[in-house]
């Protein structure tokens, strides 16, 4: 049943309207009173629906774009080599040649944007490094927020850090300063 606010109760009771004068919304449970104001209603109803439709396909069109997955990857590798240039700061804000990504770190993040997670295993072959060098890697990744693990054994999968966030989805984040 649709509710009514005290005035416009109060209007109908006064009136005399019964619920027979209204008409019915097809399909929906609510009713339209029949007056004529009714066509100007319905035609600013029909405006809203458009305009809200209309911003509905536009996000749908924009987060398409965004979580594309080779686009994604496109913006995951740029980050990279901003990263491995020390342009950009790590997740503490640092910058220069202690705070740098390794070509390594950026092609793992990559590859687990395509394959959803690795193997720890897997890792030194993926990456044509030796372990040690590789561990060093998934440590870095692993400080910097950009893997995870359910343990010391479990695959690795990627996670989205908030510093990251701004440069891997441009327009949905601000950049934190």
């Amino acid at each position: 049943m649709p509710s009514l606010s005290a005035a416009s109760a109060t209007r109908l009771c006064k009136s005399g309207g019964t619920r027979s004068r209204n008409l019915p919304l097809n399909g929906l449970s609510g009713s339209i009173p029949r007056s004529r104001h009714s066509a100007r209603y319905l035609k600013g109803l029909v405006s809203f629906c458009r305009f809200f439709l209309d911003g509905c396909r536009d996000q749908i069109a924009y987060m398409h774009e965004l979580l594309d997955v080779d686009r994604l990857a496109g913006r995951v590798e740029s980050y990279g080599k901003a990263r491995e240039l020390g342009v950009l700061p790590n997740k503490d804000g640092l910058t220069g040649k202690p705070h740098r990504f390794r070509a390594e770190s950026t092609r793992l993040v990559r590859d687990l944007i395509y394959r959803g997670s690795i193997p720890r295993g897997e890792v030194a072959e993926t990456l044509g490094l030796e372990k040690r060098t590789a561990w060093r890697v998934v440590e870095r990744l692993e400080e910097d927020g950009f893997i995870s693990s359910d343990s010391s054994r479990a695959p690795l999968r990627l996670r989205i850090p908030a510093h990251a966030a701004p440069y891997w989805f441009p327009g949905l984040y601000a950049p934190t300063s």
